[in-house]
């Protein structure tokens, strides 16, 4: 287990008992998982996004879905790699994701409250990938990636998913 667990198991749940009045701790809602997506343009980077969602990932790879997509301005088949973080490891990214890759980020103000949907899912698309430290050592295999998105499912409403990444000092924009 990690600090981040640990601060759920031992405050979050709480906190959110308290504030939401849940009936018992285990009504309250518990992140589902982190979708990874990449965008693959060609044939010759499927090899380095696979290799670069297993380093992300930080499990190692078990199921990845391969979805064809149609770009409609150059009429040519796109295919979007997707990965899920599932589990006790849905804390260890989220520690390495505020803690190390956002303030590795250039000119980095803060993440945008605005990108929830109407489902609870918050969604943010990182255009640089060589700001993650495991992709940066192997450079010439990963310096064609770009626009990964980060899908993090933390519940059904978005001012709960919000106070819920607030707590763990999610580094949202402030106005």
């Amino acid at each position: 287990m990690n600090r981040y667990s640990d601060f759920y198991l031992n405050n979050v749940r709480l906190i959110l008992l308290t504030k939401y009045s849940y009936k018992t701790i285990n009504d309250i809602e518990y992140p589902d998982r982190i979708d990874l997506s990449l965008n693959i343009k060609n044939n010759k980077s499927i090899i380095s996004s696979l290799t670069a969602l297993e380093f992300l990932s930080l499990q190692g790879l078990r199921s990845v879905v391969m979805n064809k997509s149609t770009n409609y301005r150059s009429k040519k088949d796109q295919y979007v790699l997707k990965y899920s973080i599932k589990g006790s490891n849905i804390f260890y990214f989220l520690e390495n994701l505020i803690n190390f890759y956002l303030p590795r980020i250039r000119y980095f103000k803060g993440l945008p409250l605005n990108n929830f949907n109407n489902k609870g899912v918050y969604s943010f698309l990182f255009k640089d990938l060589l700001i993650f430290p495991e992709l940066e050592e192997e450079l010439e295999i990963f310096y064609m990636l770009s626009n990964l998105k980060l899908d993090i499912m933390v519940g059904n409403d978005n001012n709960k998913g919000a106070f819920f990444l607030s707590l763990f000092n999610f580094p949202f924009q402030t106005s």
